[in-house]
Formats: C-alpha cells, structure tokens, sequence
C-alpha cells in the first residue's frame, strides 16, 4: 500500500492511474469474498460495493482519457 501511496504522489495522474488500479484490486476481492458469502443479505452489500468500484475506475478511465490518457488495466 506505501508503494502505491508514494507511486500516486509522484503526480495527479499517476494519482489516476493508482487510484484507477486500487478500484480494480478492491473489485477484484469483493468477488471473492461475494463468492465465499453464505448469507443474501452479506451478499447483496459485496455486490453492491462491487458496483461502486465499477463506478469509480469508470470515473478514473473518464478522467484520464478526458487527458487523453490511455487507462491500461
């Protein structure tokens, strides 16, 4: 985490791109917990917080292509 906190300290868009893969990580471990959920209730919060991870890489994308700036996953 202090790697990706300094690497989005080296500029706004590498602050992008970092905040950009963090979305992607926590989407990435949303699904797993989602998948290991034993309860609906449970489930439906991880899924929810999966879409709003969606929302924002769609936003940190949208940022930097509006920069014209390639997002690469």
């Amino acid at each position: 985490m202090n790697q990706l906190i300094s690497r989005g300290r080296e500029s706004e868009l590498e602050a992008l791109r970092v905040g950009g893969l963090i979305e992607e990580i926590d989407a990435i471990d949303i699904r797993e917990e989602t998948d290991a959920a034993d309860n609906e209730d449970i489930e439906r919060v991880y899924w929810n917080l999966h879409g709003g991870s969606k929302n924002h890489l769609r936003a940190f994308v949208d940022v930097l292509d509006s920069r014209s700036v390639t997002y690469d996953p």
